[in-house]
């Protein structure tokens, strides 16, 4: 006759709880040290017409500050009369102020995917 062996619950929620633990301050640490877990935000600068003057790809949080923001720049569009691209691949700190300021979520640029190597 083969018996059953009960575990007590205490028993039970004493081994299970480490695993838990554990897997939560892995993947805490691991969005703070690695790279492809960062944030990316896109930043439009417009006058008070609505006219655009810039727009920006930042890496990581966008700081609000007393002038404006304040954010590590990836990527920088300006607007007419001449239009460039620059992009800084290890991260420029910007503080950007003016009237019209939108911030919004995106996506990790493609040109930093190819430069990582994926």
């Amino acid at each position: 006759m083969v018996r059953a062996v009960k575990f007590p619950r205490l028993a039970l929620i004493c081994l299970l709880l480490p695993l838990l633990l554990a897997t939560g301050c892995q993947s805490a640490y691991m969005e703070r040290k690695l790279g492809p877990f960062k944030r990316y935000y896109h930043v439009r600068v417009t006058n008070p017409r609505g006219e655009l003057i810039a727009d920006y790809i930042s890496e990581g949080r966008v700081a609000r500050t007393e002038r404006g923001f304040v954010f590590k720049a990836v990527e920088r569009t300006t607007h007419p009369p001449e239009q460039m691209n620059i992009r800084y691949p290890r991260a420029r700190r910007i503080e950007v102020g003016g009237p019209n300021i939108v911030v919004a979520r995106t996506q990790k640029p493609l040109w930093l995917y190819h430069l990582d190597g994926y």
